[in-house]
C-alpha cells in the first residue's frame, strides 16, 4: 500500500473513533445539542423519559406527533419564557404539567429583575403550594437552596453568602441532580453543594419560584429523568 494513502486511511479511522466517543459522552445526561437561539416548541418530548423545555410562540403544540405540555401561566417576550409576580407579599411556583419524578437532573438558563433581594429560580419535589423545594438566586449574588414545609423554609445548605458562581444581573446556569443517594446542586457547572441527607426527598413536580416583586427569564429548561 501507498505509505501516504495508508496514514491518511488511518488518521481517518482516528478522527471517526474520536466523534464516536463524542457523541457517546453527548448522550450520557440524556441530551444532546440542547442549547440554540431558535426555539420550536414548549416542550420537545425525546422519549417518554427525556423532556427540554423552549420557549415558542404557542404555549401548547405537538412536535414529532407527541403532545406538550401547556404551561398558561407566563408569557413568551423576546424568546424568553417570562414569569412575573407583581404581588407586593406571595411568591407563587408555576408547574410544568406532566412530571413527577424522584431521580432527575433539571438544568435551566435563568434570568431575574426586580427587587434585588427577591429570589427567582427552580422548584423541585414540588408536592403541593405548602410543600416543595428551591434552589435560585437573588439580585444580589446570593444563591438560596432551602425546603419550604409547614409555612417556612428550612435551609438545605447555611451558606448564603455571595457566591462566586452567581453572575449578579446576567443569565446563569442552575442545575439539581437527584438520586437515591444524593442531591447535587449547580451553578454555572460548579458544583456549590452537596448532600446525602436526602430522607425528605419523595416524588414531586417540577417548575420555576418566582418572589413578590421579581420577575423570572427563562431561556430553556432540560429535564431527563435517571
Amino acid at each position: 500500500m501507498n505509505y501516504p494513502l495508508k496514514y491518511l486511511f488511518s488518521f481517518i479511522l482516528l478522527l471517526i473513533l474520536a466523534w464516536a466517543v463524542w457523541q457517546i459522552g453527548e448522550n450520557s445526561f440524556g441530551w444532546q445539542n440542547v442549547h440554540t437561539e431558535k426555539f420550536s416548541s414548549i416542550f420537545k418530548r425525546k422519549n417518554p423519559e427525556e423532556s427540554s423545555f423552549a420557549p415558542s410562540g404557542s404555549f401548547f403544540e405537538e412536535f414529532d406527533g407527541l403532545p406538550s405540555f401547556p404551561i398558561t401561566d407566563g408569557e413568551i417576550d423576546g424568546g424568553l419564557y417570562v414569569i412575573p409576580n407583581s404581588s407586593p407579599s406571595l411568591s407563587k411556583v408555576v408547574l410544568v404539567p406532566g412530571i413527577e419524578t424522584r431521580n432527575f437532573i433539571l438544568e435551566a438558563r435563568i434570568g431575574r429583575t426586580g427587587n434585588r433581594g427577591s429570589v427567582g429560580g427552580l422548584a423541585f419535589f414540588v408536592r403541593n403550594e405548602e410543600e416543595y423545594h428551591l434552589f435560585g438566586m437573588d439580585g444580589i449574588g446570593q444563591f438560596v437552596l432551602v425546603r419550604y414545609t409547614d409555612g417556612r423554609f428550612i435551609p438545605l445548605s447555611e451558606d448564603v453568602s455571595v457566591s462566586t458562581s452567581v453572575r449578579p444581573g446576567r443569565f446563569n446556569v442552575l442545575r439539581v441532580v437527584s438520586t437515591d443517594e444524593f442531591l447535587e446542586f449547580f451553578i454555572n457547572s460548579r458544583e456549590i453543594f452537596a448532600t446525602r441527607d436526602v430522607k425528605e426527598q419523595d416524588l414531586g413536580g417540577v417548575g420555576f419560584f418566582v418572589d413578590p416583586a421579581c420577575t423570572l427569564k427563562v431561556d430553556w429548561l432540560l429535564f431527563s429523568r435517571i
